[in-house]
C-alpha cells in the first residue's frame, strides 16, 4: 500500500451558512471541487495555510522536561502541569446551569449507590467481577475502573452540594463536580 493522500478544499472563512450551504447544493459532484493537496509539516500540522511561524519561538507552557528537573533548568512558564479535572463522565459532572448540574450528579450518585447496594446484597458472593452486575449502558453511569473499584470496596458516595466553576474543554467555564 502507498503513501496515502489527503486532499483539501475550502470556501471563503467569512462566508455565511446560506452561502457556503448554496455552494456545496451547486456542486453536481465532488469531482467539479478544486482540491489541493496536502502534507502535514513536521509537527503534523495539517492546515499550514496562514499559521504563523513565530509559534515555535513561544515560551512553552509546560514540558515533560521541565517538570522532571530540579530548579530551573528547562525553558517553561509553568514546572507543574496536569491534564486536568478528568471525570470520564464529563457529561453528568458539568453544566452551565448548577441546579440541571446537582440533579444530574445526585441521579448518577443515587444510582452508583444502588449498585454499591446490590454488590453488598448479591445472593451468590463468588461472583467476584461487578460487569456482571452492572448495565454498562452509558446512558445512565458512566463506568470507570475506579468507580467499580470503589463499588467493589462497598463505598458509597455522599454528595455535599458542592460545585465549583471549571474551565471545560479549555474555553468554556461551567459547574463541576469533582470527587
Amino acid at each position: 500500500m502507498g503513501k496515502a493522500k489527503i486532499y483539501y478544499a475550502r470556501v471563503d472563512e467569512f462566508w455565511t451558512k446560506e452561502q457556503k450551504l448554496l455552494h456545496l447544493e451547486s456542486i453536481d459532484s465532488f469531482k467539479d471541487i478544486k482540491w489541493k493537496p496536502i502534507e502535514p509539516d513536521a509537527k503534523y500540522n495539517w492546515l499550514l495555510e496562514g499559521l504563523h511561524s513565530e509559534y515555535e519561538d513561544f515560551i512553552p507552557l509546560g514540558t515533560k522536561e521541565a517538570k522532571s528537573t530540579d530548579g530551573i533548568a528547562a525553558f517553561a512558564l509553568f514546572k507543574l502541569y496536569s491534564r486536568g479535572v478528568a471525570t470520564a463522565r464529563d457529561a453528568w459532572a458539568y453544566n452551565f446551569d448548577p441546579q440541571v448540574l446537582t440533579e444530574s450528579i445526585q441521579k448518577t450518585i443515587d444510582i452508583y449507590n444502588n449498585y454499591v447496594f446490590l454488590w453488598q446484597n448479591r445472593a451468590d458472593k463468588s461472583i467476584k467481577n461487578v460487569d456482571s452486575l452492572i448495565n454498562l449502558d452509558d446512558s445512565t453511569i458512566s463506568w470507570s475502573d475506579g468507580l467499580k473499584f470503589g463499588m467493589m470496596r462497598l463505598e458509597n458516595i455522599n454528595f455535599d452540594s458542592t460545585l465549583q466553576l471549571a474551565g471545560f474543554l479549555h474555553f468554556l467555564a461551567e459547574s463541576g463536580f469533582a470527587r
